[in-house]
């Protein structure tokens, strides 16, 4: 087998972990969240995976909702354990930033796992 055709294969491999492990996110975030159906949140859950570090006001616009909208759901998201705020609450309220670490953390291992078959590690 050519290196390139062995790069080809290895790259579909790891695609194919991350596309698992985002799945697996995704549904443990679904099992977690306790939201109306309606709720703001659940159009949040599936920003992150284009976004996965937040502020209140990206959301607002992204999702076309009003600040107080988007800082409901950043709550209710950072209670079910799907973000972690970056500041503390005594911090300044305005700049607050949420991340979804579970998201970050699949994303760095496809990055590693790429970063070592690139190198033949």
């Amino acid at each position: 087998m050519s290196a390139v055709s062995h790069g080809a294969l290895s790259a579909i491999d790891n695609g194919r972990v991350l596309a698992r492990e985002l799945s697996d996110v995704r549904k443990g975030w679904l099992e977690r969240i306790s939201a109306r159906s309606d709720s703001i949140a659940w159009r949040l859950v599936d920003l992150l995976f284009t976004q996965p570090v937040v502020n209140a006001e990206f959301i607002a616009a992204q999702l076309e909702v009003s600040d107080r909208g988007a800082r409901n759901a950043l709550d209710l998201l950072e209670h079910a354990g799907v973000l972690r705020r970056t500041q503390t609450r005594q911090e300044r309220r305005r700049n607050v930033v949420w991340q979804a670490d579970e998201l970050l953390t699949a994303m760095d291992a496809f990055a590693a796992r790429a970063d070592r078959r690139a190198t033949g590690i």
